[in-house]
């Protein structure tokens, strides 16, 4: 970023879009992956009576779970139509109406 050669600036801003990217996936991994184990945790909390995993179980889990979904992410490297989408806004919030509606179906 020092020198003045354009292709740093266009590698900085591949490369940054990238880890914005990466964070949209990992958290509607992450958002999907609980909605759906604390709804299968309830349901089999009130037909049987009793939760099926114990609290070290599902932290244990979730632990595993977040280590290697973001593990997975972070090696992901850019792809070439990452220059090509429009830059995201700065007062843009990180969970859009667009991540939410796919979580939810």
């Amino acid at each position: 970023m020092l020198k003045d050669n354009l292709s740093n600036l266009v590698c900085a801003t591949r490369w940054g879009r990238n880890i914005y990217e990466n964070i949209h996936r990992f958290l509607f991994f992450q958002i999907s992956f609980f909605i759906v184990s604390i709804f299968l945790i309830v349901i089999s909390a009130v037909t049987t009576g009793e939760s099926p995993l114990s609290v070290v179980q599902i932290i244990w889990l979730s632990l595993i779970h977040d280590v290697f979904s973001a593990f997975a992410l972070s090696l992901e490297s850019p792809s070439e139509n990452v220059l090509k989408r429009k830059p995201f806004n700065r007062g843009e919030y990180v969970i859009t109406k667009y991540l939410f509606t796919a979580i939810m179906n």
